[in-house]
């Protein structure tokens, strides 16, 4: 089966091939049992399914200094100096983030440990910045770190090499992560790339990617793509023939393909390793 005409969502995500969650990542708080912080100005409510996930929102919050936990609620203190006082009250779990030993930070999803909820999450790749992502932890055992959703047309994806470079639209919705991005995380270490698909019936179907590479802007983004398995049928092979493994990185304003007479990223209105065009 060939990837759908009619798209109703997309995601492609990448994972770090063979590895397992690092739990010296999460050596950094400290629990307290039947406390709460106090409610002010400095604290959110949000809904967590567990102690270990209101943990994993504070530790990916910069500015989050202790969570406390009770039956689905995550109560988030963002004062950063941790200056909120805190209540006896039963059923309440404070999580203390220790803000001198802080552990390194994650370095992809794939280091989120099992259970923990699809969702926004900070990563700090090797001598890289650090930048939000989405982890997807439901699709193929969880562990994705995900460089693109479309699903409702809310973005635009009709953009310039600019806007490719630094990545655009909103992480918990419709993105692209970013070509500097990607690289970054990519050049760390071995990844897999799956791409998942749904039309507007509701058919499903997925292709994942052995290995994956980017390279940097110096290479216009040189895409380095092989080994598929699936259900989708490899359409990163162009119906001409060619392979988008080897191409560089097309979008409206810098023509890199190898189409004549059509400019590919015109044409198809949107960013991509394009071929051909077909």
């Amino acid at each position: 089966m060939k990837l759908f005409c009619l798209l109703y969502y997309t995601s492609v995500c990448l994972k770090l091939v063979l590895v397992k969650a690092n739990a010296k990542e999460f050596k950094s708080i400290q629990t307290t049992g039947s406390t709460r912080a106090l409610q002010s100005k400095n604290t959110t409510d949000v809904d967590s399914a567990s102690k270990i996930e209101c943990a994993l929102l504070c530790l990916s919050n910069r500015q989050c200094c202790l969570a406390s936990f009770s039956k689905g609620t995550c109560r988030i203190d963002n004062s950063e100096k941790c200056d909120i006082g805190t209540e006896t009250i039963n059923g309440w779990t404070t999580i203390r983030r220790n803000i001198y030993h802080i552990t390194p930070q994650l370095k992809d999803c794939s280091e989120l440990p099992p259970g923990t909820s699809s969702g926004v999450y900070d990563i700090t790749p090797v001598n890289g910045s650090t930048i939000s992502v989405f982890c997807e932890m439901d699709t193929g055992n969880g562990g994705w770190t995900t460089i693109q959703r479309r699903f409702d047309g809310t973005v635009d994806f009709y953009r310039f090499w600019d806007d490719y470079k630094a990545g655009f639209g909103v992480i918990a919705g419709e993105h692209w992560l970013g070509n500097d991005n990607l690289h970054a995380i990519l050049r760390q270490r071995s990844y897999q790339v799956r791409f998942d698909l749904e039309d507007y019936s509701g058919n499903t179907a997925y292709a994942i990617y052995s290995a994956m590479y980017v390279g940097d802007e110096s290479t216009n983004y040189t895409l380095s793509l092989t080994g598929y398995a699936g259900t989708a049928g490899n359409a990163m092979v162009d119906n001409n023939g060619n392979p988008m493994n080897g191409m560089m990185f097309t979008t409206r304003d810098r023509n890199n393909d190898i189409s004549t007479p059509y400019e590919c990223g015109n044409r198809k209105k949107s960013g991509w390793w394009h071929a051909s065009c077909t």
